[in-house]
């Protein structure tokens, strides 16, 4: 293996650790959604501060990507839309707001 290959690797390692990182945040800002879905209303204080965390990570990873797609190539790395994400809770408190 080259030293070149070598980088490429720790790259992408670092990338994919980053991106399950950001995976593990979606799915507790999911868990937080599922709670407020059963009524538990101390829950939309810490989803703005899941919220918050989730965007920064999807920055943080966006820009490793645009580093290592710079540096190696496209990267092979899949990450989940944040649009998506941000519209779906943006109902579900719509949804809360309504409840009163």
């Amino acid at each position: 293996m080259t030293q070149a290959e070598d980088h490429r690797t720790a790259d992408k390692r670092r990338l994919d650790e980053m991106i399950e990182i950001y995976e593990s945040a979606v799915q507790s800002v999911r868990q937080l959604i599922a709670r407020i879905d059963a009524g538990d209303e101390e829950v939309p204080k810490k989803l703005g501060a899941q919220i918050s965390t989730l965007f920064d990570l999807y920055v943080r990873i966006r820009k490793g990507q645009d580093d290592f797609n710079e540096k190696f190539g496209k990267a092979d790395a899949d990450i989940t839309d944040i649009a998506r994400i941000r519209d779906e809770i943006g109902r579900k408190l719509d949804r809360i707001r309504e409840r009163g």
